[in-house]
């Protein structure tokens, strides 16, 4: 690396006693540049040592720990010693034990966010003066994997962490002009890779580097990747009257298609799609979504006119394009309450016009006139007017727009607290009623300056960005207790377009074809590979978006690597290996070239698909109570007053036929999913048919066996169905219950299998059942023209 000379460079390096600041710090004084070595968790004399060491090999070195909250201080150290700043790397990123969500607390959560998101902003804000002056800057931020796709236990690390990512994006379009880049570093989880991690930062941070700008890398020994938004082609459905949250369920597949996808900066082209989806024919509503006995609290759910006014007066827009703008909340209300919800609106002023109207449509809701930051009030407010809790809509939002270098530390508080702050109160006072009742649901609000960042908008940036990563640790936490979390980029006219739309487009861009992928995404059909989804929404179209990794093997070890080695690298990304890791279980395995551990060849496939066919199961045992049978009854809505099925001592009591689904469920098949396809991943499993034989009268208690059968495995090119069947026997051995289920998991097909259905009907009872048992069929689609479809 002696080509890449810092001599006459003065860095700041943050997170500088260990890891990698430390390592960084190291690199850059070798290489000539002065540094000011920076660490406030630290004890004095581990950056003295830290001074010495590089000042004993010829460097320049100081030391500073003040505040990361005084970043102004840290910046004014170096101009003092150094005459100016040229380079910073923040490398001080808050960790943390993990810590189960229920567990964390309001002091802790508001310390971490201070010290890593607002003590980024600081620091980078007093940096950024003297980059615009002197007409070059180079900055480095920190982010993690455990940021970038979750963990339990670590809602505070993944939010801070997360907010780095499209800040830099904002950072990286806003220096540009002024020749100042930004970019994100993955902090490796081997202590081996920091050399390497180092090296290729120096890089990044050189004069040299006149390209690389506005990026998320990530390097390791042997591996470097970079990782950027795919957007999916998504579903485009007609924005009228006809669109329901049933519409959006029986398409699903299609919300997540990225056969057609793109690599977006910004958002959709809404307006034409507007326009491309009022030519498409009425929806089919698909099956009726009821919330009934739900309770939903929306928060920034009122008319909010007072706010409206304020902006009114320092911008030139139009009254419509307002109303559309910021009406999302009483838009999600209104829809909610439509299905059936007890809906509590909050907002900082009054809410009860929207209430009275949703009454006199024959609607549940009430108000509460308060901070969405104060969410134990607001919780607490919904449990007292409805009994319960069972959705959170964290939707209340403001914006302080203002080039970086003209933002003021209170337009960064406030656009902080309002978005990011009231997320998490809303979430955490909700979470323990989630957890007692095994069932809840949230849907938090991002937007595209949140995924790919936004000129003037670096406040609102962070905090969208910091609610990504909140959500992917909650999704993570919640999934085992039937709490399923996601997030939202909705379009209903937006901060880019408002000074180019009429109020007339803007009128078209109505939140109410907004509202229906929150039911959707909250309602008893949800598929349970819907939690921890980005998704981009606006004008009948809806698509998630997801991380690419653009990963390769080096050649040699990065920690030698000339400037121009690394130059080819990064640049040779463009065309290297593509994965979308989903997990950070994924993400390590592509990083230690593991990537194709889970992926089998075609001749694997086939075998592992004849041996599965052939193997016999063990049987899964499942028993039951008349308790259960009540239970189940009331869950899909029996009323209590139907004593067949909700009381014991009734003469006729007896289970559902329906309650045949349930012995199945959870019983072990003798062969894995992942063998049986070219690549298995749960999260992209959709359940297209459901078939049900009654073979023998229910009894009201006892211990059944279930005994799993692979009956198909369909190679449709880039996907595969697999049909499995399920017989369950009582302990005589007598047959009560036979199943057979349809999945389809995209991108499990091309291994060479059979490409269309067999005609085989599903197994029948013997001649003599028929004449004393019920043969019933439960079908969600008609079976057969289902598998046609697919074929």
């Amino acid at each position: 690396m002696a080509d890449l000379d810092f001599a006459g460079k003065v860095a700041v390096v943050t997170g500088a006693a260990q890891g990698l600041g430390k390592k960084c710090a190291e690199v850059l004084a070798s290489r000539g540049a002065s540094v000011v070595v920076h660490d406030a968790q630290a004890r004095a004399n581990e950056l003295t040592r830290l001074v010495d060491a590089i000042t004993k090999n010829g460097g320049a070195a100081v030391a500073n720990s003040d505040s990361i909250l005084e970043g102004d201080k840290i910046i004014q150290a170096a101009v003092a010693a150094y005459g100016t700043v040229h380079i910073l790397i923040d490398a001080a990123n808050v960790t943390s034990q993990p810590k189960r969500f229920e567990e964390v607390d309001d002091a802790e959560w508001s310390g971490a966010i201070q010290r890593s998101i607002k003590g980024t902003y600081k620091i980078t804000h007093a940096a950024w003066q003297k980059f615009r002056q002197q007409s070059y800057g180079r900055i480095i931020n920190t982010s993690s994997a455990v940021a970038l796709f979750g963990a339990a236990g670590q809602s505070v690390h993944s939010a801070s962490s997360h907010s780095k990512v499209a800040l830099t994006y904002t950072l990286a379009r806003e220096g540009a002009k002024k020749n100042i880049f930004a970019n994100v570093i993955v902090l490796p989880e081997e202590q081996t890779s920091l050399s390497s991690t180092a090296t290729a930062i120096a890089y990044l941070v050189h004069q040299d580097n006149t390209k690389e700008n506005g990026f998320v890398f990530e390097f390791s020994r042997g591996k470097a990747a970079s990782l950027h938004r795919q957007r999916a082609r998504g579903l485009l459905l007609r924005a009228d009257a006809t669109l329901t949250p049933g519409s959006i369920l029986q398409r699903w597949h299609e919300v997540g298609n990225f056969d057609l996808s793109e690599y977006p900066s910004g958002p959709n082209k809404f307006l034409e799609l507007q326009r491309e989806g009022l030519k498409l024919p009425p929806n089919d509503k698909g099956v009726p979504i009821s919330f009934q006995g739900t309770a939903v609290l929306v928060t920034g759910g009122g008319l909010g006119m007072s706010f409206f006014r304020s902006l009114l007066s320092s911008m030139s827009l139009g009254t419509s394009f307002l109303m559309v703008l910021f009406r999302l909340g009483e838009a999600y209300a209104r829809h909610f309450a439509s299905l059936g919800a007890s809906v509590m609106i909050n907002d900082i002023s009054d809410a009860s016009s929207v209430v009275d109207d949703i009454r006199r449509s024959g609607g549940t809701a009430a108000c509460i006139i308060a901070s969405a930051e104060d969410g134990e009030k607001n919780i607490q407010a919904t449990v007292n007017a409805f009994g319960r809790i069972d959705v959170v809509i964290n939707n209340a939002g403001i914006l302080r727009d203002k080039a970086f270098h003209n933002m003021t530390e209170d337009m960064w508080d406030k656009v902080l607290s309002v978005h990011l702050g009231a997320t998490y109160a809303n979430s955490r006072a909700a979470w323990p009623y989630f957890l007692r009742q095994g069932y809840g649901r949230i849907i938090n609000t991002t937007s595209v300056t949140g995924i790919y960042g936004q000129f003037g908008q670096a406040n609102y940036a962070a905090a969208k960005s910091a609610i990504i990563g909140l959500t992917n640790a909650l999704a993570q936490e919640g999934s085992s207790r039937n709490i399923l979390v996601n997030v939202i980029a909705p379009n209903a006219g937006t901060n880019m377009t408002k000074s180019i739309l009429s109020d007339d487009v803007a009128k078209m861009f109505d939140p109410a074809h907004v509202a229906p992928l929150l039911t959707a995404l909250c309602s008893h059909l949800t598929p349970s590979t819907a939690n921890g989804g980005l998704y981009e929404v606006g004008s009948g179209w809806f698509g998630q978006t997801r991380w690419e990794m653009l990963h390769s093997t080096t050649k040699a070890p990065l920690d030698t690597a000339t400037g121009k080695e690394i130059a080819a690298l990064l640049s040779g990304l463009k065309a290297s290996t593509k994965a979308y890791p989903v997990s950070r279980k994924d993400h390590t395995q592509i990083l230690s070239g593991q990537e194709n551990s889970s992926l089998v060849t075609q001749k694997d496939v086939l075998g592992n698909i004849s041996k599965a066919k052939a193997a016999i199961s063990k049987g899964t045992r499942y028993s039951y109570t008349q308790r259960d049978l009540i239970l189940y009854a009331l869950s899909v809505g029996i009323p209590h007053t139907d004593l067949p099925h909700v009381f014991e001592g009734h003469q006729d009591f007896g289970a559902l036929p329906v309650f045949g689904l349930i012995p199945f469920f959870n019983s072990h098949a003798p062969y894995e999913m992942s063998d049986i396809m070219s690549k298995y991943d749960q999260r992209l499993l959709l359940h297209v048919d459901q078939y049900l034989e009654i073979h023998s009268p229910i009894s009201r208690s006892g211990t059944l066996t279930t005994f799993p059968t692979l009956i198909q495995v369909v190679d449709k090119g880039k996907d595969v169905v697999v049909v499995q069947g399920f017989t369950t026997v009582d302990d005589k051995k007598s047959k009560i219950f036979y199943n057979e289920t349809t999945v389809l998991v995209r991108g499990g097909g091309g291994f060479g299998g059979i490409s269309s259905f067999k005609t085989e009907a599903p197994q029948q009872p013997e001649t003599n059942h028929l004449r004393d048992h019920l043969i019933m069929l439960l079908r969600r689609r008609r079976r057969r023209d289902k598998r046609r479809s697919i074929a």
